[in-house]
Parts: structure tokens; sequence; C-alpha cells
């Protein structure tokens, strides 16, 4: 298996793919009230090259590099049982975080942006469904894949199981601070609840589902 090395390396490899792509795909200028219509197709582009990134990498530090198979980043079999099971359990636990923390940030006056604050990405047509494809879906998958089967395995040998759940919850925190402080505090906990599932069940699986759904729900709440 794949250690510390690894996945330090691997972290601060995601690091740069997630910064530079944004700058060079974004426009400098814009926020996430006023984007242009061009940047709203940015957001997508920088989406997918930052999730591809993180799989190539994990991929490269992880399997390649020891020569194992793709399954041992977790993506193993799991019975439909477990599968539900754990994936019900995190996801109840993201959707009470996450709204909780809208909860508690609506009595300060800091809710995330409503509905006619949202970036063009959302408002435009052309943009909306493919924005929706690649946070709903190619997102969790990525996630899951870098942040679990690839961070927290590689980091286990060294801090143990939850440790390296910290440690990688901590990352996948940050990863979004654009939220807003609040939403980085409730993350690290949605990132404890995913870490949980991977660990109970031995597959991605589980997380990738509740994950999927949980990403599903709330763009829909958002975008309606």
């Amino acid at each position: 298996m794949w250690g510390i090395k690894e996945a330090g390396v691997g972290a601060a490899l995601a690091a740069l793919a997630l910064f530079c792509s944004w700058w060079l795909v974004v426009s400098a200028d814009g926020t996430w009230t006023n984007k242009q219509a061009l940047a709203g197709a940015g957001v997508v582009v920088w989406l997918a090259i930052y999730h591809g990134a993180t799989l190539i990498i994990a991929a490269l530090l992880g399997p390649d590099r020891r020569s194992l198979p793709l399954a041992s980043l977790g993506f193993r079999e799991v019975s439909w049982a477990a599968l539900t099971g754990y994936a019900a359990v995190a996801l109840a636990a993201m959707a009470a975080l996450y709204w909780g923390y809208s909860f508690v940030a609506e009595q300060v006056g800091v809710l995330p942006a409503p509905r006619g604050d949202l970036p063009i990405v959302y408002v435009e047509e052309r943009h909306r469904y493919a924005f929706i494809l690649t946070a709903a879906a190619l997102r969790p998958f990525a996630e899951e894949t870098f942040f679990r089967g690839f961070l927290m395995q590689g980091l286990s040998a060294r801090f143990g199981v939850i440790g390296a759940a910290a440690a990688t919850s901590a990352f996948f925190a940050l990863t979004h601070l654009g939220g807003g402080a609040g939403l980085v505090i409730a993350a690290f906990g949605m990132g404890m609840a995913l870490a949980w599932a991977f660990h109970r069940s031995g597959s991605l699986w589980p997380g990738i589902l509740a994950n999927l759904i949980f990403n599903a729900l709330t763009l829909s709440a958002r975008v309606g």
C-alpha cells in the first residue's frame, strides 16, 4: 500500500490543480455574484479539470506506483444492504450538518447565497445542466476516490484510521472554503461521516452514493 510520502505529494498536486486551474479557466475579476457568461462556462471546465486531475493523481501515485489493481483505491464489492445502509447513515449525517449550519448561519445573517445571488453558472440554462452533471456526478466519484480511497488509506499506516480520517477531512473541508468559514466546519464533519462509511464498509461505493445524493439535493434546492 502507498504511504504518507505519496499522500503528501498527491495532496500538494491536488492543491495546485485546484487553484491553478481556477486561475487559468475562470475570469480573474469574476465574483460569485457577477460572473460573465464565459466565466460561468469556466466554472464547469474548472471543476472537470480539477476532479479529473485528482483521479489521475490518485491512480498514478497509488495503485500504479505500487503495481496494485485499481480496486485497491476502494472500489470493492459491497452488498446492497451495506451499500444502502452505510450510505443512508452518511447522508443523514451530512444533511444534518449542512442544514444545521444553514440554520445557525441564518440566525446571524450569513446564509449561503440565496437564489437571486447565485452565480451565472446556475442561472444560464446552457451552463446549468453541465454544471449539475459535473458537480452531482463527477465530483462525488472524484472526491471519494481521492480523499477516502487515496489519501485516507495512504495516511492510515502512520496516523491510524481516526487520524487519517481527520487529516483527510480537514483537506476536504478546505476545498469548500469558497462557501465561507461556516461551510468549512460543516464540510469537515461531512468528510468524517464519509470516512466512517468507507472504513466500516471497506468500499467507496456507499460514500459515493451518499455524496451524489447530497449534492443532487442541495443543488436542486438552490437552483429549483
